[in-house]
């Protein structure tokens, strides 16, 4: 098992032991970063990588040219390298990953054009080892039918879950691509117990079963691994 999926599995086992501490979704972001620096580090693998000398390019003639060129220019001693964990890591324009692990060595960094003007830093998507989207679904009991759409239809853009996914599946050098949900509630009825059976609607239960089936279908499509957790959960945490 590889180190990504033992550390969502971590992830998931402290949600799970204690999901009161995760009170906003930017929780379990910073959580996963945690766990995959400290986990990156005992598997051997760098935890900084290394930025080649000519990767930042296309410094601007402007009155703010020397910040710029702040940025670009670092230490001999610093060897050029940065954290390869980071959060809200972009490779275009307008999509930014939830958090992504970078190879050893990035090649290029893109901050030129309107991106460097806003001082945004835009990476290749060959120096991604490893992608993460996170859905945190706080209040929702069941997965919502479509609106306007047939009857118990699953609609996942309701929750953000298909553009997150869609995203994941566009990344064609990305090998290790994952879509990691959390559900205060049990959205999905995962292995849900007798009560919880009892106390819901059947044909509730149903859609929100069979919405689990089409997530994990398109997911395999698209080449991710889907994690899901609830509280209280007894089982395996992926789909």
């Amino acid at each position: 098992m590889n180190v990504y999926r033992i550390s969502l599995e971590e992830l998931a086992s402290d949600f799970i032991k204690n999901p009161i501490n995760f009170v906003a979704e930017s929780d379990i972001k910073v959580k996963l970063v945690e766990i995959l620096k400290n986990n990156l580090k005992v598997e051997n693998e760098s935890k900084t990588c290394r930025v080649k000398d000519d990767t930042i390019k296309n410094i601007p003639d402007s009155y703010k040219e020397d910040y710029y060129k702040k940025i670009q220019s670092k230490p001999e001693e610093e060897k050029k390298e940065i954290d390869r964990v980071h959060t809200e890591v972009s490779v275009e324009k307008n999509k930014r990953f939830d958090v992504a692990v970078f190879e050893p060595t990035i090649t290029n960094i893109r901050i030129r054009g309107p991106n460097l003007a806003k001082g945004s830093k835009r990476f290749e998507e060959s120096d991604l080892e490893a992608a993460f989207e996170v859905k945190f679904i706080k209040n929702k009991y069941s997965v919502p039918k479509k609106s306007g759409g047939e009857k118990g239809e699953f609609d996942p853009d309701y929750v953000g879950i298909r553009s997150d996914l869609e995203a994941l599946g566009n990344l064609q050098e990305v090998d290790e691509k994952f879509l990691a949900i959390f559900s205060n509630f049990n959205f999905f009825f995962k292995n849900a117990k007798q009560k919880e059976k009892d106390g819901g609607d059947e044909k509730i239960i149903k859609r929100s079963r069979e919405a689990q089936k089409k997530l994990v279908r398109e997911a395999s499509e698209k080449n991710v691994d889907v994690l899901y957790v609830f509280p209280g959960q007894e089982r395996d945490p992926w789909l």
